[in-house]
């Protein structure tokens, strides 16, 4: 038992000895409840020991409480705004010293801990160069450390620091960094040390500039160059970029010859300008070649045309129907326009029937001017048909066309107009129906399903002065008014009771 005493009283002895005492606590202090902080809530000091300041912000007068044999403080009381100096002894223990102050004023503890290491660490565990995109971001830098705070700085300003976290025995030192809106990639130095340690950490950051890739030449529109004639002669186009890049003929390469590219003239503003020059042969005949241009995900498909006066292009919006009329040997593609051909002009009849992929818009069908039958799947959404551009046609069938309300037939031959036989549905979504025909002398609306799901309120037949007979009886649900040109009269003229008619 003695023996056991002994060693109490030695481990006893050792512990006071290495540690130090807050004693004298006031944390119960019956005071009113009051703010107090510190400037710093954490002092390390390296083995030599020293001195460091901390100042003390509260509502009131405070106290501090604690003693420690390697840790004196300046001051034991002030105000608020003063500072208290601790000088700590140096460390000749080889092993890490602590200690607690508290500072307090009325009710309110602040905790200062006070650390002597005799061997403070400071290491880099991720890269020392970061690589980071035009469009920034978070950036994140790994430490090793045992030193809480850290001197970090930036050489510019674009970087700045947002976090720290400790994890896992590492610190976490999070960044936030700018985008960089320059056409100049730019790099900057983050620097980390502390006056605990010698070493000092240097991370460099580069970031890659915003890209810049284009392309001009005089005569370019939308992408094209139609020169109407055939003579030889040279194109040249305009780059400004801050990339590498390549221009090669993709179509022409039997008559367009090169590139030649100048040297770049450079700017302050990290864009280089460089002439790209072509040599086209002369040409027999209408042709069309391309040029990509390419530099990263940048591209540019440059379509060149020549053509004599009297060749003609044409437009074609709807990507299904020019893709139809190419299927058929109709058309052929120049650049972004395209060149009716033989096959085309003697063409009586247009069909295509596809439920998923439908015609929206007819426009160039006016170009194929002997067409007499057109039978065609169209889009949901469409809403117009014209065929007044053709003279010839008899017969016009739109398939799925629910959505149709403008029927414009100009003064084709067609003489009689079923509407639930044309569109291959049982009723129209449409609230109005609107029909213009110079020949049309029947229109039947009758649907089978418009009884019950008939949208349509209003019909105008105004311009259709040779109309002889209309049935609308199967628009009953909803259909209230017809519209006449003023001195029209449809000899039969079949609708409910309670439709008025109205004239323009």
């Amino acid at each position: 038992m003695k023996s056991l005493k002994y060693y109490l009283m030695i481990m006893s002895a050792t512990l006071g000895f290495w540690s130090c005492s807050d004693d004298n606590d006031p944390a119960m202090d019956n005071g009113s409840n009051v703010a107090i902080s510190l400037s710093s809530d954490t002092i390390q000091v390296a083995k030599e020991g020293g001195s460091v300041a901390v100042t003390v912000t509260s509502d009131g007068d405070w106290r501090l409480a604690g003693t420690c044999e390697w840790a004196h403080p300046s001051a034991t009381e002030g105000k608020s705004g003063e500072e208290v100096t601790f000088t700590v002894d140096e460390n000749t223990t080889g092993e890490k010293l602590s200690a607690t102050f508290k500072f307090f004023t009325g009710s309110s503890v602040v905790p200062l801990l006070i650390e002597s290491n005799p061997d403070y660490t400071l290491s880099l565990l991720s890269e020392g160069v970061v690589e980071i995109d035009k469009e920034g971001g978070k950036m994140t830098i790994n430490v090793q450390t045992n030193i809480a705070d850290l001197s970090i700085a930036s050489s510019e300003s674009w970087i700045t620091l947002s976090r720290q976290n400790d994890f896992k025995g590492k610190r976490i030192i999070q960044f936030t960094v700018d985008g960089n809106d320059t056409y100049l990639p730019r790099s900057s130095s983050v620097t980390i040390s502390s006056p605990l340690t010698e070493e000092v950490l240097n991370v460099t950051v580069s970031q890659s500039p915003s890209e810049k890739f284009e392309v001009t030449q005089e005569n370019m529109e939308d992408n094209q160059i139609v020169y109407n004639d055939l003579t030889a002669r040279n194109v040249e186009f305009k780059v400004l970029t801050n990339l590498e890049f390549t221009a090669e003929v993709a179509e022409g390469n039997d008559w367009i010859e090169g590139p030649q590219i100048s040297k770049p003239v450079v700017g302050d503003d990290g864009l280089s300008t460089y002439t790209v020059t072509y040599d086209l042969s002369a040409a027999q005949q209408l042709r069309a070649g391309t040029i990509n241009f390419v530099a990263n995900e940048f591209e540019y498909a440059v379509s060149i045309i020549q053509k004599s006066s009297s060749d003609k292009l044409i437009d074609i919006p709807d990507a299904v129907l020019a893709s139809v009329l190419e299927d058929n040997g109709w058309i052929v593609k120049f650049g972004n326009q395209y060149s009716v051909q033989e096959k085309g002009l003697k063409a009586t009849a247009f069909e295509y029937s596809d439920y998923y992929d439908r015609i929206s818009d007819l426009t160039g069908l006016e170009n194929f001017p002997n067409l007499e039958k057109i039978s065609i799947s169209v889009d949901y959404y469409m809403e117009k048909i014209d065929i007044s551009g053709l003279h010839h046609v008899q017969e016009l069938n739109l398939l799925y066309g629910m959505g149709l309300s403008v029927f414009n037939f100009g003064d084709n031959p067609i003489i009689a107009y079923n509407l639930s036989t044309s569109l291959g549905v049982r009723y129209t979504e449409a609230e109005t129906l609107t029909f213009i025909s110079k020949n049309m002398e029947e229109l039947d609306l009758t649907m089978s399903m418009s009884a019950f799901y008939s949208y349509t309120k209003t019909l105008d037949v105004s311009e259709c002065p040779a109309l002889k007979k209309l049935n609308a009886t199967s628009l009953s649900n909803v259909l209230e008014t017809i519209y006449l040109k003023t001195g029209q009269e449809i000899p039969e003229l079949l609708k409910p009771e309670s439709v008025k008619i109205e004239y323009k």
